[in-house]
């Protein structure tokens, strides 16, 4: 599609695997934890070429570049944009072997900084009329245990600043609907299926776009869509192609008709 009618920005922040080259000798973590740690299946559930879409995403894994995070955010104690811990509590580098400062500055300046970069241009194009951060998540809550909804459409910021939405209410009402209409035959969530900002998840990427002045909205789906024994392959961390498709076709005529709803 000619990039002039591509109204739509896609962002995938943590759908990648893998290790950045200049750590690669410093990790401890096998393939199938950081295939774990991302946000499985997002670069192949939310990528739609040849549409009206544009879509940044990133073959990085977060655990070595968070681009849901300020690059400021360096403590050790929190998820940061560079980590050493996995959420799991499992080291993420060999003992003394986290990057240092200049070995960050690096980092950041190659896989970090052009991804935001990227997104700013095209949103200064004044083309984009929608913007989403897209996202999978885990069937239940990591630290609670509580399961999660097959769809969480999100419009408001977790320490609601600034108070007024990131989108309006209506338009991320509409979402909502459009996919319950969609998916209304999915299972794999004993909690409510469909969610408006119920729970809230943080979102940097949101709070930086938020003042854009283009409606953005975070979509997070349950990887118990795909990431279950009909779908999906441990031994080769293989997720059913033909199952992404559908689910993808049924993501994308929802994505587009809610850019053109109109309130």
């Amino acid at each position: 599609m000619n990039q002039k009618n591509q109204d739509i920005l896609i962002l995938i922040p943590h759908g990648g695997y893998q290790v950045p080259e200049e750590l690669k000798d410093y990790t401890i973590l096998e393939k199938h934890d950081i295939f774990l740690e991302a946000d499985t299946g997002a670069i192949e559930l939310f990528s739609f070429p040849d549409t009206r879409a544009h879509y940044l995403h990133t073959d990085i894994s977060r655990l070595f570049i968070d681009l849901d995070r300020p690059y400021t955010a360096l403590k050790s104690n929190s998820r940061s944009v560079i980590n050493k811990m996995t959420s799991r509590n499992k080291d993420i580098f060999l003992p003394d072997h986290f990057p240092d400062e200049i070995a960050l500055a690096n980092i950041l300046k190659r896989h970090y900084f052009p991804f935001h970069e990227t997104a700013e241009k095209i949103i200064n194009t004044g083309q984009i009329k929608l913007i989403l951060d897209c996202h999978t998540v885990s069937a239940s809550a990591p630290s609670s245990g509580a399961p999660r909804p097959l769809f969480t459409v999100q419009n408001r910021l977790l320490d609601d600043v600034p108070v007024n939405p990131c989108a309006p209410d209506d338009t991320a009402e509409r979402f909502l609907e459009l996919l319950k209409k969609k998916f209304s035959r999915e299972k794999g969530t004993v909690s409510a299926r469909f969610s408006l900002n119920h729970p809230l998840f943080e979102s940097y990427i949101m709070k930086k776009y938020c003042t854009s002045g283009i409606p953005i909205i975070k979509l997070s789906v349950s990887r118990s869509l795909f990431l279950n024994e009909q779908h999906f392959n441990f031994d080769f961390l293989k997720i059913d192609e033909i199952r992404l498709k559908t689910l993808r076709d049924r993501l994308w005529e929802c994505i587009e008709a809610v850019a053109d709803f109109k309130e």
